[in-house]
């Protein structure tokens, strides 16, 4: 990936949309070859993105490119923050401060369109989940959600055992090459 200030925009922007995805475990409750468990650990991650406290490094990766950050997500009972920084390329950064914690985005309106039914986002795509490995010393659970045609990507995300914070994302195409 191109160093340059728009790439912590952009990894915003795909936590945003992840968080998206991962209301999709109210919608697709009760349909069918649905993985209930699978449900649960995105529900968890969902609060645990938006409720939780952390920092640390990420590291992104696109073909030979690689772009190194460090992030921060705090909550207080005034609401949570944000900050990401490049550590590498231009050391850019985004700040989000004073975020109440009980604000809506209508983007979880997104999940579900008149065609899909009840069902939202499962209706596209199946999830399977397993013991994952340690990452950051942490124990881990392993959410794959795999699209249910060939022309979206998968993902394949580790998730802390305790916390449901996540750890890891890799993005998968049709042939599970990230």
């Amino acid at each position: 990936m191109p160093t340059s200030p728009t790439h912590p925009v952009l990894y915003t922007r795909f936590i945003a949309v992840l968080a998206l995805l991962l209301g999709a475990g109210a919608v697709a409750a009760g349909c069918p070859d649905v993985d209930e468990r699978a449900l649960k650990w995105l529900d968890k991650m969902s609060h645990s993105l938006r409720e939780t406290s952390y920092e640390g490094v990420v590291t992104l990766q696109r073909g030979k490119e690689m772009q190194v950050m460090q992030v921060s997500h705090a909550v207080d009972e005034n609401g949570s923050s944000e900050s990401l920084t490049e550590l590498t390329g231009s050391g850019a950064q985004v700040r989000r401060l004073s975020h109440p914690l009980d604000c809506v985005h209508p983007g979880v309106k997104l999940l579900r369109s008149p065609t899909d039914g009840h069902c939202g986002v499962a209706a596209h795509y199946r999830f399977d989940v397993s013991d994952g490995d340690r990452v950051a010393g942490r124990r881990a659970v392993r959410l794959q959600i795999e699209p249910r045609d060939m022309y979206r990507f998968g993902y394949v995300l580790t998730l802390d055992k305790e916390t449901g914070l996540l750890l890891r994302s890799r993005t998968v195409n049709h042939s599970h090459k990230t």
